[in-house]
């Protein structure tokens, strides 16, 4: 298993989710403790102690004291109430959610550019044929000399992201295209990562809205992956996000079985052993 070159990301790849996800799921509970404590606080009428912390403490940028001694002014004082807390946890856990879910897709990605480094190390000559033509405008080589580090630059500089990278996977390696349709877990895989790709985009880019003009670019069947992966709520803009930590593991969860299901095609491509790597100590 150590001589398949396709293993080792996957083992990465594995680490870096399980880390994600126990940072997420710990952070949760810290989020869930203190949202129980503050609506104990509430109904003891304790709700001032909360807003112990919230002074904001503040300078004048422009204002030069003839004194010469710093000036400092109270931006926000003590008269937030507990309830408001409350939603500022909820909104925390949200965020955190779908920072997790949107950095599972970056290190599926990157899995994914490795992957098909390792992929032209063994098939140099298939590199800018045919669907291998490099979609970035450049001169790009590989040859039979080159290490896999240096591929996997020329990969990155060739090809974008998902979108580009595993069409032409699923076109080379019929394996991964019946592998995407037909699983245990009953699920339409290109759907999902279009999906979740939408996801990652919001969440980086749009404060976790998807917007209708997004959602009309969906089909009915990849609407309902949405709603049924990625929790939200329906606005009169679009779709807003509001993950929770469970469904953020259960998204890092599918970017490793993804991830696992392309190494193992792959292999079976070039006739090399596989077995289910164990991503090791995080």
């Amino acid at each position: 298993m150590n001589r398949n070159p396709y293993s080792r990301p996957v083992r990465e790849l594995f680490r870096k989710l399980a880390l994600l996800n126990g940072t997420l799921q710990h952070f949760d509970i810290h989020l869930r403790e203190a949202a129980s404590a503050i609506k104990r606080d509430l109904q003891a009428g304790r709700g001032d102690v909360w807003a112990a912390g919230a002074a904001l403490v503040i300078r004048d940028l422009t204002e030069w004291p003839s004194d010469r001694w710093a000036r400092y002014y109270s931006a926000a004082g003590h008269a937030r109430r507990g309830r408001q807390f409350l939603t500022v946890l909820r909104r925390l856990g949200h965020v955190s959610s779908g920072w997790a879910a949107s950095q599972g897709f970056e290190e599926f990605e990157r899995t994914l550019k490795q992957q098909v480094a390792r992929y032209f190390k063994r098939h140099p000559a298939a590199f800018g044929t045919g669907i291998w033509r490099p979609s970035k405008r450049g001169t790009f080589t590989v040859g039979p000399r080159m290490s896999v580090e240096e591929i996997e630059q020329t990969v990155r500089s060739a090809f974008r992201g998902v979108d580009d990278l595993l069409p032409r996977l699923r076109n080379s390696i019929d394996a991964v295209r019946q592998a995407e349709v037909k699983n245990n877990r009953a699920m339409d895989l290109v759907g999902w990562l279009k999906v979740a790709s939408k996801v990652r985009d919001a969440h980086v880019h749009a404060a976790g809205l998807i917007s209708d003009d997004q959602l009309r670019r969906l089909s009915t069947s990849e609407c309902r992956l949405l709603v049924a992966s990625f929790p939200g709520q329906t606005t009169r803009v679009g779709y807003e996000l509001q993950m929770t930590a469970k469904a953020a593991g259960e998204v890092l969860e599918r970017y490793a079985e993804y991830g696992n299901l392309v190494a193992k095609a792959m292999s079976q491509a070039d006739s090399l052993p596989w077995q289910m790597p164990r991503g090791g100590r995080v």
